[in-house]
């Protein structure tokens, strides 16, 4: 639930402080800390940790997250100008790619 809570903070910070490039790349690295931190927790032998991990997962995986939602799509549709009818055909096509490659990434 914290990866559902925490884009209320990425998207506050994008458009408060950083913008939406800096926020992406920000809450990105976080995103990374915490996939190393599971990874090493989840090791075998004495590197194997349960508290690390619920760190990594709980904690920076949600924040990554957090600043992420929010801001890649809208950051993918800034790209494309608005006031063109190519333009709004093109951020269409981008949000139907961006979409369909998101639903198929969870499909099981």
């Amino acid at each position: 639930t914290l990866c559902y809570i925490w884009p209320l903070l990425g998207g506050y910070v994008a458009d408060a402080f950083w913008g939406r490039y800096r926020t992406i790349l920000v809450f990105t690295s976080c995103y990374l800390v915490g996939v190393l931190v599971c990874a090493v927790a989840a090791l075998p032998g004495s590197a194997r940790s349960g508290v690390a991990y619920m760190v990594g997962s709980m904690g920076f995986l949600a924040l990554g997250t957090g600043g992420i939602k929010p801001n890649i799509s809208n950051f993918g549709a800034d790209q494309f100008d608005s006031r063109s009818v190519e333009g709004r055909k093109k951020r269409e096509d981008f949000y139907t790619q961006f979409y369909m490659s998101i639903n198929m990434g969870d499909r099981k």
